[in-house]
């Protein structure tokens, strides 16, 4: 799936964590998934790459609060497009 078919919002975001420095990426980690997958002595790339796995994993699970508000605030967009027509 390619970055442009996510939801609208995405890609701001993901801007957002490519900015971060090495503690606020470790905290958006652990308040996502956690940090099992992150190895001891993890550099700035690797603790990186793993907090982007992690964002388009919330952005893309279906149970996750992300997508949830997402989807309903997509869905609202949708319907009032509809009563402007």
């Amino acid at each position: 799936m390619s970055d442009s078919m996510y939801y609208p919002g995405y890609q701001e975001d993901r801007k957002k964590v490519l900015q971060m420095d090495d503690d606020q990426l470790l905290s958006l980690i652990d308040d996502l998934f956690g940090r099992d997958n992150l190895k001891f002595g993890a550099t700035h790339e690797d603790i990186l790459q793993e907090a982007l796995a992690q964002h388009k994993r919330e952005w893309t699970d279906t149970s996750s609060k992300t997508y949830e508000l997402v989807e309903f605030y997509t869905k609202v967009n949708k319907a009032m497009k509809n009563d402007r027509r």
